[in-house]
């Protein structure tokens, strides 16, 4: 559209102006595609199992519709190489093709809604800790932590002590 207004005597100011709104759009997907994957990621970082499965569900969908997106684009170029007619399943193929935004916004709610779904899931479906299991878990963290520590405090009560009766030096401290 550029080339043929550049040609037509069309001021260079208003031919920028498509490829701004171009860009401008593409930024403010991006954006929010970024602020939406922020959002699901710190939420699922909070709990391990929301992690993996958060991981795997994006893992999935992206991959199911790398392969939606490659068929459609294969079946464009067979049906206008070949110059199949255009009704019936390669006239909805063609359809598409001539339309690929539709296929964009699709997946952009696509995401959006299979990430509420997924959402939902997690916090209805699957099992959550409650908050006595949480507890009780980070009492049992703590006391091995105090085991640990009770165990260093003694070996180092010791080299102190060997230190003292003559039997070692200061360095052994640090060894």
């Amino acid at each position: 559209m550029t080339a043929i207004g550049s040609k037509e005597g069309v001021p260079p100011t208003t031919i920028m102006i498509l490829p701004m709104l171009f860009a401008g759009g593409m930024s403010l997907i991006d954006t929010i595609d970024g602020i939406m994957m922020l959002w699901t990621y710190s939420w699922a970082q909070l709990n391990p199992s929301r992690r993996i499965f958060f991981n795997l569900f994006l893992t999935v969908l992206s991959a199911v519709i790398a392969v939606i997106v490659a068929v459609i684009e294969i079946l464009g170029r067979v049906q206008d190489g070949l110059e199949l007619e255009e009704n019936g399943f390669w006239g909805a193929i063609k359809n598409i093709n001539d339309h690929f935004e539709i296929v964009g916004y699709s997946i952009i709610g696509l995401f959006a809604v299979s990430t509420v779904f997924a959402i939902l899931y997690m916090r209805f479906c699957l099992r959550q800790k409650t908050e006595e299991e949480e507890l009780d878990e980070i009492k049992k963290e703590a006391e091995a932590l105090r085991k640990e520590a009770k165990k260093k405090d003694e070996a180092l009560k010791q080299k102190i002590m060997e230190i003292a009766r003559g039997k070692g030096t200061a360095r052994d401290i640090y060894i």
